[in-house]
């Protein structure tokens, strides 16, 4: 299960423009972004066997000093991570030392998520259990997780900026220029509720845009750490993988669509009341692939 979270992995904005409501506007927000969550919640519930959460998380995991043969996390000089790793911030060794990222490279190279730390130094850095012998759970990596392809690239540029100075760790509303307006690909709303941001190092979640030039937002999302923020900082948006997207997109309209619906089907005017389908098919179908590998990197 993944932490409680008002960001998914489709927005608001995108479901308005899947669900084609009379005049483009969906008449219950509220319940669309609730469908939106859930989908979310459940899409990484129905993967997490292959330990493939889609949305980032800022953590620290803990690995064990033992061969991988004898149960630990160890091959060599390779520390198997077997999460989904996007970025490292911090790798400490069983015996409470940082190593340095000039000492280590995150593998495979070409790609994320990573599944490997690798030591360099042609083995002059070794995984070490603690000073009295104690393997188990003694490495620690403080870093960003999730199945993300090509992460270097995800955070994209939302073509706004808060225009009022954040000089607090607290203020949750936020002044920006147009939220109604287009992103740097044309698309619009350029900011939706749902969204995951990222203002110099903080994250945050995007809840409401009670106008287009306001925004309000839980501060410090997903284990990144709360900053001041000065006027004109731009705002970025996390893009998650685009099939998870669309399955979400799809799952949350159809729980839409379906609001207050139990008729399946019906015979010589006696109706068979059968609670619908849970997950669309549309939706299992992507799904499919995900949940039938047990090791990340392996879609």
């Amino acid at each position: 299960m993944s932490i409680v979270s008002a960001a998914a992995t489709a927005t608001l904005a995108q479901a308005r423009a899947e669900i084609k409501e009379v005049g483009g506007v969906i008449d219950d927000d509220p319940y669309m972004l609730n469908a939106l969550r859930f989908a979310t919640e459940r899409i990484e519930e129905e993967v997490i066997k292959a330990y493939k959460p889609f949305l980032p998380l800022i953590k620290e995991r803990y690995f064990t000093a033992r061969s991988e043969a004898r149960g630990g996390h160890i091959d060599g000089l390779d520390l198997v991570v077997r999460y989904p790793l996007l970025s490292t911030t911090t790798v400490t060794n069983g015996d409470s030392t940082v190593i340095d990222a000039s000492n280590y490279m995150l593998l495979p190279r070409e790609e994320t998520p990573y599944r490997r730390i690798h030591l360099l130094g042609a083995g002059s850095v070794q995984w070490l259990p603690t000073s009295d012998g104690e393997t188990e759970d003694v490495i620690s990596v403080i870093g960003t997780w999730a199945y993300r392809r090509d992460y270097a690239n995800v955070w994209l540029p939302s073509g706004d900026k808060i225009t009022t100075a954040l000089t607090d760790t607290t203020t949750s509303t936020l002044a920006v220029v147009n939220a109604d307006g287009a992103d740097a690909f044309g698309r619009l709303n350029r900011l939706s509720p749902g969204q995951l941001w990222r203002l110099g190092s903080e994250w945050m979640e995007c809840l409401t845009i009670p106008t287009a030039t306001s925004a309000t937002v839980r501060r410090a999302a997903r284990g990144s750490t709360p900053t001041t923020h000065v006027v004109d900082t731009p705002i970025y948006v996390f893009e998650p993988e685009p099939n998870i997207q669309r399955a979400t997109l799809r799952w949350a309209s159809y729980l839409y669509k379906r609001r207050a619906v139990f008729e399946d089907s019906q015979y010589d005017g006696v109706v068979a009341v059968r609670f619908p389908k849970d997950m669309p098919e549309e939706v299992a179908n992507i799904l499919k692939p995900y949940r039938q590998q047990t090791r990340i990197g392996e879609v």
